[in-house]
């Protein structure tokens, strides 16, 4: 079935000026009125064909199985645990090798994203959805299934299903055959190169917030499972039902309310204004564990409220990552590649921190790096 923007190919339709045909703008135009994140999509012009449509699908496919398989070690950590008897360092050492094997599925989707012609960062916002619901569904999957068939089949009963419908799309549906539908579709679309200033401060800020934003995101994966074991151990109050019950709220409904507020503050809340009181809640999240360590329900609230938070800054930073109006065209690639490396840093150093530190050791931790991103996120001053 083809997706096609309508009389796209309509002959009778007025043709478009070709004068600026290739748009130059400078540094000062790129800053003065830059539309960025979800203000800058045109929902009611998007384009894409046959082939783009099923790219998208197997992006959205991918990053789902991603999000299982990466959110899958907070949720068997206490039974492998328990049953195989390992130590924290083993523990440790079996989770950052996992994180490692998982980086490098990320570099497949550059490859997917070069052959897609659809609006980058309105596909982004779905594939993001995509990774919230496959954190929320494994952790839900826990909560029922986890006790009665054991941590090993359940790797097995989780994992597998959600690879096929990928491996099916690549080798079955996805064929050479639509070239010419997506030349004909794209054959007037006119190229617009931006120019911009201060490219590198850019990107080391950009780079140091990803950094910073998937150390929160990917860590917390780790460190929830610790902060509830830690309570359990002083408090004898939880059962294993209980805490993947949690972990289902945290993981599944707080990062899926987080992905739908982005879409409304995203795009009506300036950048300067909504980023650093979002990283001032997420410190405050995080600080109030440092006080509030042993009590269940402020530990709920806080890693739920810094969840949410999360989930509006990584739709922003993924948008950025694509942004040619504020990297410019010339060296967009290599920011993207920049930025989603630190970010992959940052997740590594994530689960270093949930897994080697004590959880109390590792929120201080977090929180130090937490008001660093709202200093960094006040000097972003380009973006609006």
């Amino acid at each position: 079935m083809d997706i096609e923007l309508e009389n796209a190919n309509n002959p009778e339709s007025p043709p478009e000026t070709t004068k600026n045909s290739s748009k130059k703008s400078s540094g000062l135009e790129a800053t003065k009125k830059p539309k960025s994140g979800l203000a800058s999509v045109d929902f009611k012009n998007l384009r894409c064909t046959r082939k783009d449509f099923h790219l998208s699908l197997l992006m959205t496919l991918v990053t789902f199985g991603d999000a299982v398989e990466i959110y899958l070690p907070g949720v068997i950590t206490q039974y492998a645990s328990r049953e195989l008897g390992v130590s924290q360092a083993e523990e440790g050492m079996l989770g950052i090798i996992l994180y490692l094997c998982l980086g490098i599925s990320y570099f497949i989707l550059p490859v997917i994203k070069d052959k897609r012609k659809s609006p980058a960062k309105t596909c982004t916002t779905w594939e993001l959805f995509a990774f919230t619901l496959g954190g929320g569904w494994i952790a839900v999957l826990g909560y029922l299934l986890l006790g009665k068939i054991g941590w090993r089949y359940f790797i097995v009963c989780s994992s597998l299903p959600v690879f096929l419908p990928p491996i099916f799309l690549l080798h079955c549906v996805l064929t050479e055959r639509t070239e010419e539908e997506r030349t004909q579709l794209y054959s007037d679309e006119k190229t617009e190169e931006v120019e911009i200033t201060g490219f590198w401060g850019r990107l080391i800020k950009g780079s140091l917030v990803n950094f910073i934003n998937t150390l929160q995101g990917w860590g917390s994966i780790l460190l929830i499972p610790a902060l509830l074991s830690y309570i359990n151990k002083e408090r004898n109050s939880l059962t294993d039902k209980q805490q993947l019950l949690i972990l289902a709220l945290l993981y599944g409904v707080a990062k899926l309310l987080g992905r739908i507020l982005s879409i409304f503050l995203l795009k009506y809340i300036a950048f300067r204004i909504l980023q650093p009181l979002l990283s001032i809640f997420i410190a405050l999240s995080y600080l109030s564990l440092i006080f509030l360590n042993n009590n269940l329900t402020a530990t709920v609230l806080a890693m739920g409220v810094a969840n949410m938070c999360f989930c509006v800054t990584r739709c922003e930073l993924t948008l950025m990552e694509f942004d040619k109006h504020h990297f410019g065209t010339e060296r967009l690639v290599l920011a993207a590649g920049v930025m989603s490396g630190c970010g992959m840093l940052g997740a590594v150093v994530g689960a270093v921190a949930a897994q080697f530190l004590s959880s109390y050791h590792a929120v201080i931790f977090t929180f130090v790096l937490s008001c660093v991103q709202v200093v960094v996120f006040c000097t972003i001053t380009e973006r609006y």
